[in-house]
């Protein structure tokens, strides 16, 4: 049976299956004709007055498609997946932390600072010779998987010298 498959940019897709042919082989066939990976395909039928979407496992006879059905594609972004990073710290040792690329740098100087007990305050966080500033993203200075962020202590001081030298 033929099946109209239509993205959201207008684009359609008509693909040939079986009615016992699954929702995931039918992606696979918007993948092989429109290059759309199929863990960014999200397919969804409107019926009955509401939008069901489809899963992967069952197949279109289930959906009661027919060969004059319209399938719905909304193209979405795969999450990111965890990664892995390493913190060398202030004395020396290596740790190794999960992060996300879109994580904020706030959000990581957090677990460093319980993990490693060094106040915020009295630490500052480099990548690529960079100290990474709060207000930014992870992914804003190119940290990438097995990438090494380096944990320094602040110097405090600016104080007075004494005894003074004259």
């Amino acid at each position: 049976m033929q099946i109209t498959v239509r993205l959201l940019t207008g684009k359609v897709c008509s693909v040939d299956l079986e009615p016992s042919a699954t929702v995931t082989e039918l992606k696979q066939e918007v993948k092989r004709l429109a290059g759309i990976p199929e863990t960014s395909q999200k397919l969804a039928v409107n019926g009955d007055g509401h939008i069901t979407v489809l899963e992967d496992h069952r197949t279109l006879s289930d959906y009661d498609l027919s060969p004059a059905s319209s399938v719905m594609m909304l193209v979405t972004e795969p999450k990111p997946t965890p990664s892995k990073i390493f913190l060398s710290t202030h004395n020396g040792q290596t740790r190794t932390y999960t992060f996300h690329p879109d994580e904020g740098v706030s959000d990581f100087c957090d677990r460093v600072t319980r993990q490693e007990g060094v106040p915020r305050s009295q630490q500052r966080l480099i990548y690529n010779g960079k100290q990474l500033d709060e207000n930014k993203r992870m992914s804003h200075y190119g940290i990438t998987p097995q990438s090494t962020v380096h944990q320094t202590l602040r110097l405090r001081g600016g104080g007075w010298a004494w005894p003074p030298t004259h």
